[in-house]
Parts: structure tokens; C-alpha cells; sequence
């Protein structure tokens, strides 16, 4: 395939095949910088601009899997307990607090 010198970058990028990937085209709107911020990247990588936009969005999502994960084990457990040392926890402490609340009542 032969480039001349006027070839729009994007049109070269609509060529790229990925193997084994199931790909749907699209239309997306981008911000003018960050068009051209990508855009750029990928004349200096010889990437094409479709290649970066895939890799940017793998990242982000991989980057909120990974927050929802962390998310998930820091919540683990807060709605109940979780293993047999929580609920033996938890049986020592409601007793701890009806005790007190028995002597409160005595106590009036």
C-alpha cells in the first residue's frame, strides 16, 4: 500500500484487522485536545489512533475493576460476620451490651 504524504492518519487507522478480536465500528465524540493529544501519541508510536483509543479504554476499565475489587474486600463482611472468630465477636459483644443495659435497668 502506498502512503502519500496528504494521507489522513484516521483513514490508515480504519484499516488495521485484529485477530481474534470482536469489533464493532462506532462513531465516538472526543474533546479537540484529546483528539490531538491521542492523535499525536500515535504518530509517535506508529500506532493508529484506533489502537490507542482501545489501549486507553482497556486501561481505564481495568482501572475500575480493580477500584470495585478493592471496594468489594474493604466492605467484605460489613453487613455480617464473615468467619466463625466475627460471630463468636459479635456473640461476646451483644451479651457484653445486654449485660449493661440490664444494670441500667436495675439501676432505675
Amino acid at each position: 500500500m502506498s502512503v502519500s504524504k496528504n494521507s489522513n492518519p484516521d483513514i490508515l487507522a480504519s484499516r488495521c484487522y485484529y485477530v481474534n478480536m470482536n469489533m464493532i465500528r462506532t462513531t465516538i465524540s472526543l474533546p479537540t485536545d484529546i483528539h490531538e493529544e491521542w492523535r499525536m501519541e500515535a504518530v509517535k508510536r506508529r500506532m493508529s489512533l484506533g489502537e490507542i483509543i482501545i489501549e486507553k479504554t482497556k486501561a481505564k476499565r481495568k482501572s475500575a475493576d480493580e477500584n470495585f475489587s478493592e471496594i468489594l474486600r474493604q466492605t467484605a463482611g460489613s453487613w455480617g460476620p464473615a468467619t466463625k472468630e466475627d460471630k463468636a465477636r459479635e456473640a461476646r459483644q451483644r451479651k457484653i451490651e445486654m449485660a449493661a443495659s440490664r444494670k441500667l435497668k436495675n439501676a432505675w
